[in-house]
């Protein structure tokens, strides 16, 4: 007989868990990061658009304004 104190059976299963959990942290983190990007990207588009138009509404708002 051994006097040895018994080890825990759960012990890879849970440093196993632990570490689904930081994947599936990781890839939150690069999914929310893709939104991000996806969200600028956006931002840049219509920012971009709304300088074209003002570019385009421009010189008849200046006539508008001078006719009234």
């Amino acid at each position: 007989m051994s006097s040895s104190p018994p080890r825990p059976q759960n012990r890879g299963q849970k440093g196993r868990s632990q570490f689904e959990d930081w994947r599936t942290l990781h890839l939150r983190m690069q999914q929310k990061l893709m939104l991000c990007k996806v969200h600028s990207e956006i931002r840049i588009k219509i920012l971009s658009l709304c300088q074209c138009l003002s570019l385009l509404l421009n010189p008849f708002l200046r006539l508008a304004l001078v006719y009234l």
